[in-house]
């Protein structure tokens, strides 16, 4: 099988500017596949930080300006609404670094399966 790749907007350097606290995809991963979601998002200092949820990541690695989580819990071969509350995943990420900083809005978002 081939990757696949959707990404909004397009180029990296637009944004979508949402300011909603939740995203939610539909989607179905086949059993057996790779399935990641990544989002670019910014704080109110208009910092962009990335959080990458996959299912090929094994443990939690993080810095300053990205996290990498394990995507394990996704249900596979079945149609779902995968809902991620961003604001909170935001906080929980980035809270240490971002003290004065708070979620501003989802600037890119990349839906890969592999």
């Amino acid at each position: 099988g081939r990757d696949v790749r959707l990404q909004f907007p397009p180029n990296d350097r637009e944004s979508l500017g949402l300011q909603q606290h939740y995203l939610v995809l539909q989607v179905q991963v086949p059993p057996g596949k790779g399935f990641s979601v990544e989002l670019a998002v910014s704080d109110l200092n208009k910092t962009r930080r990335r959080i990458n949820l996959s299912s090929n990541n094994k443990e939690t690695h993080a810095t300053p300006l990205h996290v990498r989580l394990p995507f394990d819990l996704v249900k596979r071969g079945v149609w779902l609404n995968l809902c991620i509350d961003v604001r909170n995943l935001f906080q929980e990420s980035f809270g240490a670094v971002t003290r004065i900083a708070d979620f501003w809005c989802i600037d890119t978002v990349q839906v890969c399966s592999s």
